[in-house]
């Protein structure tokens, strides 16, 4: 019942589209992934883009501790090493399907792609919650909404 709630409202309604996302193509090398990774302030899922801007994988910040432990790993990785297979909401998709993916790969934000694979935004696991505590008429701290 709990997840039936978000079956109702769709990605495209809430995902941030005016965040500036830092984004790497499959060449670029590891040094200026992990340079651009730890300048990065609120993104934790950086997205690698074929020439044509669409998504072919995903580099999460945990990079960042995995390379620390293999520093001479920089000098010859480049994005194609770092990245994990590509894992994104549809801005058609429901907040259901959203949710699904965010507990599925363990992340607080998906990116979110149009129907030509081009990402056009992120959705934060916050921004669903509130949407759940909307929906479902409950306060931040637990009580009811009175209705």
């Amino acid at each position: 019942m709990i997840l039936d709630v978000l079956h109702g409202v769709r990605v495209d309604s809430i995902a941030k589209r005016d965040r500036a996302l830092v984004s790497f193509q499959r060449k670029t090398p590891a040094s200026v992934v992990l340079r651009e990774i730890a300048r990065s302030t609120w993104q934790d899922t950086f997205p690698v883009l074929d020439a044509d801007g669409v998504l072919e994988g995903v580099i999460h910040a945990d990079v960042l501790r995995t390379m620390a432990e293999e520093p001479d790993a920089t000098a010859f990785a480049v994005a194609d090493d770092l990245m994990g297979s590509p894992y994104f909401v549809r801005e058609s998709d429901d907040l259901h399907r959203a949710l699904e993916l965010l507990l599925a790969h363990n992340v607080r934000e998906l990116l979110v792609a149009n129907e030509q694979g081009r990402i056009v935004g992120v959705l934060d696991q916050s921004e669903v919650g509130q949407v759940y505590l909307t929906v479902t008429g409950v306060q931040s701290d637990g009580r009811s909404v009175p209705g």
